[in-house]
């Protein structure tokens, strides 16, 4: 269980951060291909991933229905290849991704439930920004923990959480 506390009030558009896009096999494509392609890319000793979307919160018609406008997402993670594997990488960061998006939901629509919540982001992988991207986050990963860092670039306001391996696990 990871848990992410504090920072998440905070964080604007970032749920589904990591995680498999709700709409990223909605259009018609080579569904084969995006299945066989890596996400991972392993180059001087770091395991990493960067990916841009385009998020929407859709508040659940039985709360009232409506839809934000769309916003960007940059996220960039990163971590010592000789000391996390790869799948459990890719499953840090998606657990990391659908926190996230539920505590970014129920923070900005009263009354979810954390289905409503984990449905309620909606974003699109992008091959590259459309200009100016509207929020950013990192996650580095060391042998003592990992650290998420939350930028709002309008405002430039950087929020960051530092955690040790036994505070994610729970131990």
């Amino acid at each position: 269980m990871i848990r992410i506390s504090g920072i998440v009030a905070v964080v604007i558009g970032l749920s589904g951060l990591f995680a498999l896009p709700s709409q990223a096999f909605a259009e018609p494509t080579d569904i084969e291909a995006k299945l066989k392609a890596n996400v991972v890319t392993k180059k001087g000793g770091k395991l990493t991933i960067d990916r841009f979307r385009v998020c929407r919160l859709f508040r659940p018609k039985e709360l009232g229905g409506g839809v934000t406008e769309p916003f960007q997402v940059k996220s960039h993670a990163e971590a010592p290849a000789d000391i996390i594997s790869r799948d459990n990488f890719v499953a840090l960061l998606t657990e990391v991704g659908i926190n996230l998006r539920v505590s970014f939901a129920k923070g900005h629509i009263e009354g979810m439930t954390p289905l409503q919540a984990l449905n309620a982001l909606r974003c699109k992988l992008i091959d590259a920004p459309i200009g100016a991207v509207d929020f950013e986050a990192q996650i580095y990963m060391s042998k003592d923990g990992m650290q998420l860092e939350i930028t709002k670039t309008a405002t430039g306001k950087v929020d960051r959480q530092t955690q040790l391996w036994s505070q994610v696990f729970g131990q």
